[in-house]
């Protein structure tokens, strides 16, 4: 039952679809950009938005490995993952609204990672978050901090 939450997917068409036109949010790995002076709070942000999803990706593992294996925990894994979940709602709700911020909550993220675990494949489930899940999350993060400075200037 628990594992079904981890199957819809849909948050990042959900996010980008609410930024106006013309509006762009990248990351690339070793990408030069001109020297720019941030403001506290795009760094708050920034910051923010990057334990997020790190925190979303730690306990999703740590929920998929209790499911799987049967844990005593489970319940605790799933509970600490939802409110992770709610916390990265929270966390739009600022600069989306309430009803979007909620909405965004509601969803369930699927990663690769969680692919190869349920399929037991233990090495690819380290080599997806070594090569490319941890350094996924970090660009997601500062595309969504760059998406959100780019809609709402006056905020930073």
């Amino acid at each position: 039952m628990e594992l079904q939450l981890l199957y819809k997917n849909g948050m990042l068409m959900f996010v980008f679809s609410m930024m106006p036109a013309g509006v762009s949010a990248k990351a690339h790995v070793g990408e030069k950009t001109d020297s720019v002076c941030l403001s506290p709070k795009l760094v708050q942000l920034q910051g923010d938005l990057r334990k997020l999803w790190i925190d979303h990706a730690v306990w999703t593992k740590k929920y998929v490995v209790s499911a799987l294996a049967n844990l005593p925990d489970q319940q605790e894994m799933l509970a600490r993952l939802l409110q992770n979940q709610q916390d990265i709602g929270d966390a739009f709700k600022p600069y989306y609204g309430e009803e979007a911020g909620n909405k965004l909550a509601e969803l369930q993220l699927l990663t690769d990672q969680i692919v190869v675990r349920i399929k037991n494949d233990w090495k690819g489930d380290t080599a997806a978050y070594d090569d490319k899940y941890e350094t996924q999350i970090i660009h997601m993060a500062d595309a969504f901090t760059e998406g959100i400075v780019k809609q709402f200037p006056g905020k930073f």
